[in-house]
């Protein structure tokens, strides 16, 4: 079987729940070590599954991706106990449709700081991490 991310270190946002918590679940069953950051507390349980599961190190993080401060302490968490990040998915997201007229400034601001503004700054914050740290080569599957 060959898996595709072995060796690497992963980062998932939203992980506690739907796609999140299966692009988590499928990276780990592909060989890498999961950071799972989600605001809720549900994604400790997650990693423990996705853990036993595998058998790979998989470790939860509460992340507010609308807190440009948590995500560096966050960021800098995972670096410090994995030793680099290789991958990151932005999976966070929130939507609360509502219409046009009735959109208010507080609503609008949700949606842009979580969808917008979060993955950037997790980009950012990521990116430095890839830089210092450089990639490890890529091995070719057999």
């Amino acid at each position: 079987m060959c898996m595709l991310l072995t060796d690497r270190i992963a980062l998932v946002t939203g992980a506690a729940q739907g796609l999140g918590e299966g692009i988590a679940d499928l990276f780990s069953r592909e060989g890498a070590t999961v950071a799972l950051c989600d605001l809720k507390p549900e994604g400790e349980r997650v990693a423990a599954l996705i853990a036993r599961k595998t058998g790979r190190r998989a470790k939860f993080y509460r992340l507010d991706v609308s807190r440009r401060e948590e995500i560096a302490a966050v960021v800098r968490a995972v670096d410090a106990d994995f030793g680099r990040i290789d991958v990151l998915v932005n999976c966070a997201g929130v939507c609360k449709p509502t219409p046009l007229l009735e959109m208010t400034e507080q609503i609008w601001d949700a949606h842009h700081n979580v969808n917008v503004k979060g993955p950037f700054f997790l980009c950012q914050e990521v990116c430095r991490i890839m830089v210092k740290n450089r990639p490890i080569p890529r091995r070719k599957p057999p």
